[in-house]
């Protein structure tokens, strides 16, 4: 599918800052990757908004969600089984597959300009810092030569009851220094929440309704749009935009000195 209006620079910025030939690419194509924040479907209709409107902004984007994924579910480590219910359905951008299909492994994703992976959530608790980290190189790794230019969203605040700021901060620092080795990152942690901004019930308070995931998607797009330099796109604007310049909540721990 295509934006409708030709990309005119020679060369544009991909998300390392470095020269992206896109002079003869008429629409960006973008693949997706995420967990429930993103997966959207009749058995979890009552979330995974992030991914629902982020495909409302780009009607090309690839969407590929599997609830409770973590960065192993994609290169084979732990190839869980999707969620029972987790049935593909054409009006549906995701294509993980019905419920007898495995995690699909990134390195079989089809090439683009941008791949966006929206993990981490499901990382809290489960693994150690080191984990973290190899973790998020082995995704890397597998995907490799395959995309222009990588978008790493980071998780949104929960509910401080399930898990407290303080952890998802610890997480934040760890997974943005081994994101920027190989792109960008888009910290989710500014997003404003109180704490009526998340589903109940299965949700289980670490997924936001869909006002708060909305604000979210539309920062999310904004940020996209930024820093491709597309001129062409129209900003989306359904939702309240966050407050600019917004600080960063979660303030990086200084390398020890020797």
């Amino acid at each position: 599918m295509r934006f409708g209006i030709k990309w005119i620079l020679s060369y544009e910025l991909n998300l390392k800052g470095e020269p992206m030939n896109l002079a003869t690419i008429a629409a960006l194509s973008i693949v997706m990757i995420g967990d429930s924040h993103s997966d959207y479907s009749c058995a979890n209709g009552e979330f995974g908004y992030l991914g629902r409107k982020l495909t409302e902004i780009y009607p090309q984007m690839e969407l590929y969600a599997v609830s409770n994924s973590d960065p192993t579910w994609w290169v084979g480590e732990r190839r869980h089984k999707m969620n029972k219910g987790n049935t593909f359905y054409q009006d549906r951008h995701c294509k993980g597959g019905d419920r007898r299909k495995e995690t699909p492994l990134a390195s079989g994703l089809p090439n683009a300009d941008l791949l966006i992976i929206e993990q981490g959530t499901n990382m809290v608790g489960r693994f150690n810092d080191e984990k973290i980290k190899t973790s998020i190189q082995n995704l890397y790794v597998s995907v490799q030569g395959k995309f222009s230019s990588i978008l790493w969203i980071g998780p949104p605040p929960a509910r401080s009851d399930v898990i407290p700021f303080k952890k998802l901060c610890h997480l934040e620092n760890i997974v943005k220094r081994s994101v920027l080795q190989f792109g960008s990152y888009y910290s989710s942690l500014t997003l404003p929440t109180e704490e009526n901004s998340f589903l109940t019930g299965a949700a289980n308070g670490t997924h936001l309704k869909m006002g708060p995931a909305g604000m979210w998607a539309q920062d999310v797009a904004k940020e996209i749009n930024r820093l491709v330099g597309h001129p062409g796109l129209k900003e989306y604007t359904a939702y309240p935009a966050l407050p600019a310049g917004s600080p960063q909540p979660c303030a990086t721990p200084q390398p020890k000195r020797q």
